[in-house]
């Protein structure tokens, strides 16, 4: 990712990454979304939708509470799913897996949507040095908010799904 040290840089990359997005979902389509095996056999790329969507609410939470000068809250899944460790990450990706599987897709679709722009509402509501200062947050461990947080949201999507997607896009007709 580029250098994000502005505010303006911040809400560019959010736009860039939004428009790449879009772009992904047209690759895909709306008749491929329901097929299994965008990551894994069995989950479909609605389930990678919603994924990527109940990761980006702890985003949204870092921003939120950013914006709000308030300390974390607690992520949605239990709290005993710990994301510093392997077996925790498989228990939270299971528990949203879970919640979300049978949703209908549009739902999804729209919950995602959603929370492309509250990121960028609530980025261009903070002030610069809110987002930037890597002091700023005590809870940030001395790493600055805006380009942290949103690094690690849109590398999940390019480094941890990306592979595996296109590899099922490649299998699957359109």
């Amino acid at each position: 990712m580029d250098e994000l040290t502005t505010k303006a840089r911040l809400l560019e990359t959010i736009q860039a990454e939004h428009t790449t997005w879009h772009a992904l979902l047209d690759t895909i389509g709306e008749d491929r979304m329901l097929l299994p095996g965008a990551a894994g056999p069995d989950w479909t790329f609605k389930d990678v939708i919603a994924h990527l969507t109940g990761w980006r609410a702890r985003t949204l939470a870092e921003l939120q509470a950013g914006l709000d000068h308030t300390e974390l809250p607690p992520p949605p899944w239990p709290a005993e799913f710990d994301e510093d460790d392997p077996a925790g990450l498989e228990q939270i990706n299971t528990w949203i897996y879970n919640a979300n599987h049978d949703r209908p897709l549009a739902e999804v679709l729209r919950e995602a949507e959603d929370a492309w722009q509250q990121m960028a509402d609530l980025v261009r509501a903070m002030p610069e040095d809110d987002l930037l200062d890597p002091q700023r947050f005590a809870w940030m461990g001395g790493a600055p908010l805006g380009p942290t947080v949103l690094n690690a949201s849109f590398e999940h999507l390019h480094e941890e799904h990306m592979p595996a997607i296109q590899a099922w896009l490649a299998t699957v007709k359109r």
